[in-house]
């Protein structure tokens, strides 16, 4: 099966996932895989749930071994209480970095198993450049940047980011 787009996340609201779950449709490879978290939409607050206690994930989509193409998050009574309307819950993948594909040299090339691989690849890719997306960036056309890196927490605590003069990473 091939993947055929990089989506990782989705999300739903808590009337949608107390009575019926929330559906999504990207691509995963076991549902240990899929990760939620849910963000109070009065004071922006955000927690992370935990499977099984908050969520269960079933009514998979696709063939799987490994590659299934969706699935639904179902909250559970926990969940519910806790986060009752008012609530937005993040869907998300964390592909599981792996590599279990052992290729013996002179034997045939197992197409699926290496389609597979290829895959995971892509996903491990799609994440990462997700949560890259998310990041702020330093355009290529300043040439070579330094000091951008920040100070540690204690250093950093009740802070302003902000740049000097020539651009460099200050705390004020």
């Amino acid at each position: 099966m091939t993947m055929a787009n990089a989506t990782n996340k989705d999300s739903g609201t808590a009337a949608t996932a107390s009575t019926q779950g929330i559906s999504f449709t990207f691509n995963f490879f076991a549902t240990s895989e899929i990760l939620v978290d849910v963000q109070n939409d009065t004071t922006g607050v955000i927690a992370t749930l935990t499977p099984t206690t908050h969520y269960t994930v079933g009514t998979l989509v696709g063939t799987g071994t490994p590659n299934y193409t969706g699935a639904t998050v179902s909250i559970t009574s926990a969940a519910d209480t806790a986060y009752p309307a008012g609530n937005t819950f993040y869907i998300y993948r964390k592909t599981t970095q792996t590599q279990t594909l052992d290729l013996t040299e002179n034997d045939d090339l197992p197409a699926q198993s290496l389609e597979q691989q290829m895959d995971k690849l892509f996903a491990l890719w799609a994440d990462a450049n997700e949560q890259l997306s998310r990041c702020i960036k330093v355009p290529v056309s300043d040439g070579t940047v330094t000091g951008l890196t920040l100070d540690n927490q204690i250093d950093r605590a009740s802070t302003t980011l902000g740049f000097d003069a020539s651009g460099n990473v200050t705390l004020t």
